[in-house]
């Protein structure tokens, strides 16, 4: 097949038959021509001009491929001119594909703009409907009459006279400003404002917003603060009332034998030892206090760190650290294997005590950690926890998790498990 352009707008298609096609491929133009006039050219080259600068309508080429078009009444209306395809489907219809690609089918009727030479201009589109364009609108107009006032014609003709008044504000030189509004109402203000002026003499000059003014002295009206050179000083108020007092130190003295001596302001000294490597039978309590004997008939207290050590190691190493956990009930009412979490049944009697002697200032029990404990079983009845003679199958892991058996149930409803903790 072959496309030829014609050179005239218009192109011969020939298919692989012979058949050939010509089709009108000339566009509508709309040219601006710089001057308030724009030069329309329809498809079928026809060109008219149309003046806008008589006219309230105004067309504007958005730079896009596409243009406003504003009427006399306001209405806007944007088209978009494209680059596209005309197909002659030889039936009497073409196809139009736009750049995007999107084929429409319609008949081949066009789109013309007429210069009726009288002002008018008529617009007939593809469908045959035509409007006529008058561009003989008159524009409105507003004239400054140069006495305040102003005229406005509208498009009809219609005349307004307006007047623009102003208002006034006098400064009337003695701190007050007089207004006068546009409707010639006047209304007097006072602006003045309070100052203060400072007379280079020790006084100032005060004038309230009433023009009223007083002068206040500084000169006698300063305190003094004199350091008379012995440790004391000398303070006079406004009012002339002289006030001496002292200010003493207190000094720390190093004696070079180990000791200090320190004075407070009050005069009085107090010797102590400075030395950070006594001995514990070198440092003595503040108060002697007996440690080890209470109760006994002649106690005998303990007044130097080593003695305290020495009365309470004993203590502490031994008795201090065995405990007895609370009591727990255990159900020996069937026989078999079972465990019990010694350390979990210590930590919640313990934790949550039923009454306590003060309620609001007595603080928590304090508790050891599970693995800060020893666990012992010192008693268990062999008639209930074994065959009668040794008990049997009872063991403690290191967490206090006890695992016995049982293997009878005891004769008075009742059977003991001690049970010890001890520090490590």
């Amino acid at each position: 097949s072959t496309l030829v352009d014609n050179a005239d707008g218009t192109f011969t298609y020939t298919n692989e038959d012979g058949t050939a096609t010509t089709f009108d491929a000339r566009r509508a133009t709309v040219v601006d021509n710089g001057d308030g006039t724009f030069t329309i050219t329809d498809d079928s080259g026809t060109s008219v001009t149309v003046d806008t600068n008589n006219t309230v309508t105004t067309l504007v080429d958005n730079g896009d491929g596409s243009f406003t078009y504003t009427s006399e009444n306001g209405t806007v209306t944007t088209f978009t001119e494209t680059t596209s395809t005309l197909v002659d489907n030889a039936n009497g219809t073409f196809t139009y594909t736009n750049e995007d690609g999107t084929a429409t089918t319609f008949d081949a009727r066009r789109a013309t703009v007429v210069d009726n030479g009288d002002g008018t201009f008529t617009i007939t589109d593809d469908s045959g409907t035509s409007v006529t364009v008058d561009t003989n609108n008159t524009v409105t107009t507003l004239v400054d009459n140069g006495d305040g006032s102003f005229t406005y014609t509208s498009e009809d003709g219609t005349v307004t006279t307006f007047a623009e008044t102003t208002s006034t504000l006098v400064d009337n030189a003695d701190g007050t400003f007089t207004y006068t509004n546009e409707d010639g109402t006047a209304t007097t203000f006072d602006a003045r404002r309070a100052t203060v002026v400072d007379n280079g003499d020790g006084t100032f000059t005060i004038t309230d917003d009433s023009g009223t003014s007083v002068t206040v002295d500084t000169n006698n009206t300063v305190t003094t603060l004199v350091d008379n050179g012995d440790g004391s000083f000398t303070y006079t108020s406004e009012d002339g009332t002289v006030t001496t007092f002292t200010e003493t130190t207190s000094t720390l003295v190093d004696n070079t034998d180990g000791t200090f001596t320190y004075t407070n302001e009050d005069a009085a000294t107090t010797t102590f030892t400075g030395t950070d490597d006594q001995f514990d039978d070198e440092v003595t309590l503040r108060t002697a206090i007996d440690v080890d004997e209470a109760g006994v008939a002649s106690p005998t207290d303990e007044t130097t760190v080593e003695e305290v050590i020495t009365a309470i190691a004993p203590i502490t190493s031994k008795a201090a650290r065995i405990f007895y956990p609370p009591s727990i009930a255990i159900d020996a009412s069937t026989n078999g294997t079972f465990s019990v979490d010694l350390y979990q049944e210590y930590l919640n009697q313990y934790g949550t005590p039923v009454v306590s002697s003060d309620p609001t200032n007595a603080p928590s029990i304090p508790t050891y950690g599970r693995t800060e404990l020893y666990y012992y079983v010192t008693f268990a009845d062999p008639s209930v926890f074994g065959n009668g003679t040794t008990v049997q199958n009872m063991s403690i892991d290191t967490n206090g998790n006890l695992s016995y058996e049982i293997f009878n149930q005891p004769a008075d409803y009742n059977a003991l498990i001690n049970v010890v903790f001890v520090v490590k």
